[in-house]
């Protein structure tokens, strides 16, 4: 009788499925955390670019013209070094300001469904810039 080592193909398949099993669990919770992560970036982005509004503002008894990147090159400089971006790649956050100039509206798109940020916001069509809540439109407005 042979003393036969090493694994037989079943066993390797079991170790292999539960391997993927574990990693894709792993992998999910990652992907869970990182849009997390983004969405919280993006309530602290746009309570910086609030604030930048807001020293304009106290300058200019008006808040600046939209579109997001008329805004952006207006307040840069009085306070912000640099207007933050999303941090998702393509994505922008939105802008927008009433005829008068004395009200705005800033926008992100949010990609948590669950998120508290849509509990606390801003919702419906606010100075043309659409802020609901309603999937897959998950946009998180402030303003003043």
């Amino acid at each position: 009788m042979t003393n036969k080592k090493g694994f037989t193909l079943v066993e390797v398949l079991v170790v292999a499925t539960i391997i993927a099993l574990l990693a894709s669990a792993v992998f999910y919770g990652y992907t869970q955390f990182a849009r997390q992560g983004r969405d919280s970036r993006r309530a602290l982005d746009l309570n910086n670019i609030q604030k930048g509004l807001e020293l304009y503002y106290g300058r200019n008894l008006q808040y600046p013209n939209s579109p997001y990147s008329t805004m952006v090159s207006e307040i840069q400089g009085i306070g912000i070094s640099q207007v933050p971006n999303d941090p998702f790649p393509g994505q922008t956050y939105a802008y927008g300001v009433s005829s008068d100039r004395q009200q705005y509206v800033l926008r992100a798109q949010l990609e948590t469904a669950a998120s508290p940020l849509l509990n606390q916001d801003l919702d419906g069509t606010v100075f043309s810039i659409d802020c609901s809540d309603g999937s897959p439109n998950l946009g998180y407005c402030i303003g003043s």
